[in-house]
């Protein structure tokens, strides 16, 4: 009965995350969240199994840790201590792979891919229905334009990893990629446009590492590289493309009002961190503590609860300091450290790839944009990070702390046997 009801949540989390966090708005991620509370009793002795086996469980644990004592060592009122509730997602990243851990093996990588699939799809059609008929100038998936973008092209590209399975169908799963980049073109925005160039790259090499003899495979590849890579090129009447607003940028010949104001934020934020580098001003002071270094008509701006900098690693270096800083890069590199570390068999190139996108994918977008200061990018990158490492990571070579610490193997009988005779 147990066993039932953990592969209920784990069924209903997939389906919340995957087909609804892209058009669902915060709604979706507060409903996983409830789903994941409710997985910690459910999931039982197996949470205490997730942390002992699985080096994700340890790392997001730990991240959860350095954050909270940066938080406690900024306190300077009971209010300041709120700022932990935040963090908790990190926590629920053990039950969340416990609860994966009890879904078939077997069949897990064409579960991740198909899922992926149609939800980057889901979300392309909705984002054309809210331009095409509803009017609106962006896609914005019912709540932001920028997350939008930025899951339906994470979603496209762990779809993608379809083409590394042996099937005769794995060809469909490059809809994925076709799909996220149509939402990044349909929302305007150029950061998720941006985090696909990697992507792209990524799946290319990953494509070409399996394909050695296949000459039309290796051709697709390339193209859609060079499609993603030419969709880069395109502006709009709202933001040029991104090249021209890199080049901009190098050049120092005057970018649009959205960079310029990106690059006083990250500059800022980087003097913030500088001014407290070990435990930063407080996760709630993270941008209030970088206005000081912002110019006068930013220093007056009220700043709500999620105000941010637009970039992940300046929000935790402004709120968290150095901890905070080590506890990002151990939440993001968590997925592919896991599966690097103890994947086996013969599916590990797959999920080596869908770590990556994970990781790889989930740090590009935290490069122009704040994706852990808000529930819903946040909440997905748990639950499929969570998800990969839960059917990646069950047959292991070791445990994972084996890495660093070498333990003696004990001698296989059958070689105690023949060393007596």
């Amino acid at each position: 009965m147990i066993l039932l009801l953990r592969r209920f949540l784990a069924t209903v989390l997939l389906a919340i995350v995957f087909l609804f966090s892209t058009i669902g708005g915060p709604e979706a991620a507060y409903i996983a969240l409830i789903f994941l509370l409710i997985g910690v009793p459910v999931a039982g002795p197996e949470l205490l199994k997730a942390v002992r086996q699985n080096s994700a469980a340890v790392l997001f644990l730990g991240a959860f840790f350095l954050l909270t004592v940066a938080t406690v060592a900024t306190a300077s009122s009971p209010r300041d201590f709120g700022a932990i509730i935040s963090f908790v997602p990190l926590l629920l990243a053990i039950p969340a792979i416990a609860l994966f851990s009890s879904l078939s093996r077997d069949a897990a990588a064409v579960r991740v891919v198909s899922l992926a699939l149609v939800g980057s799809m889901m979300a392309a059609a909705h984002g054309l229905y809210e331009v095409v008929i509803a009017g609106q100038a962006r896609a914005s998936g019912n709540f932001s334009a920028i997350f939008f973008a930025d899951l339906g092209v994470l979603f496209g590209f762990v779809a993608a990893g379809g083409v590394l399975l042996q099937s005769r169908w794995r060809l469909i799963f490059v809809l994925g990629p076709l799909a996220g980049l149509a939402c990044a073109l349909l929302a305007d925005t150029r950061g998720a446009i941006l985090a696909s160039i990697p992507l792209a790259a990524l799946l290319l090499v990953f494509w070409m590492a399996g394909t050695a003899k296949r000459g039309p495979m290796k051709v697709a590849g390339v193209l859609l590289l060079a499609l993603v890579i030419a969709v880069s090129m395109i502006g709009s009447g709202r933001v040029p493309s991104v090249f021209q607003t890199i080049t901009q940028v190098v050049t120092d010949g005057g970018a649009d009002v959205s960079t310029n104001n990106r690059l006083r934020f990250y500059r800022a934020g980087l003097s913030s961190f500088l001014d407290a580098p070990l435990f930063g001003h407080g996760w709630t002071r993270r941008f209030t503590a970088a206005q000081e270094f912002m110019p006068p008509k930013f220093q007056n701006r009220p700043a709500g609860r999620h105000a941010h900098l637009h970039n992940d690693l300046l929000n935790f270096a402004s709120g968290a300091g150095i901890l905070g800083v080590a506890a990002y890069l151990l939440s993001v590199f968590a997925p592919l450290f896991a599966v690097w570390s103890s994947a086996v068999g013969p599916e590990r190139r797959f999920w080596l790839y869908t770590a990556s996108v994970a990781s790889i994918g989930f740090g590009a977008m935290g490069l122009t944009d704040s994706m852990f200061v808000f529930e819903v990018p946040k909440v997905v990158f748990i639950v499929l990070s969570a998800m990969i490492v839960a059917s990646a990571c069950t047959q292991r070579v070791g445990r994972w702390y084996e890495l660093f610490v070498r333990l003696p193997p004990a001698p296989a009988a059958a070689e105690s046997d023949a060393a007596g005779r």
